[in-house]
């Protein structure tokens, strides 16, 4: 499955009322992210690099609530991927879909086929296979 991430701003930012930007328009912005210990910080600076900047990071935080936090106060900028703003129930900031660079994630379940999978492990299979089929049919 691909999600798409998209860039946080700060209420009263320039670009806040915008539906789209260029990853490109935010290159002297402050970033908030999370720490490089996670896959998701270190892809979200490769697409800084793609866009032509290295991005100027302000704050490496573990927890996304408390990062909204910090961009919703206006202390910088930051990505948010899809799912996430989905199954936030608080008040997000802004949100731009990034134009360019495309800014996607792959997100993905596998298994080795010839090792014992407890029935745990067949029912987490099973629920994460439909749900995803489901998630992508509703997409499409």
């Amino acid at each position: 499955m691909t999600e798409e991430i998209y860039l946080a701003v700060p209420p009263d930012h320039p670009l806040a009322d915008r539906k789209t930007v260029h990853l490109s328009e935010v290159a002297e912005e402050p970033f908030i992210s999370v720490t490089s210990d996670y896959a998701f910080g270190e892809m979200v600076k490769l697409f800084c690099y793609e866009a032509g900047f290295t991005p100027d990071i302000a704050f490496e935080i573990e927890s996304f609530d408390f990062i909204i936090q910090l961009v919703s106060a206006g202390f910088g900028v930051t990505f948010v991927p899809h799912s996430w703003t989905e199954s936030n129930h608080r008040k997000l900031p802004p949100l731009l879909q990034i134009k360019a660079p495309v800014c996607q994630r792959a997100i993905w379940l596998s298994w080795v086929k010839q090792r014992y999978q407890t029935q745990i492990a067949k029912e987490f299979q099973a629920f994460a296979t439909d749900f995803f089929q489901e998630k992508l049919v509703k997409e499409l």
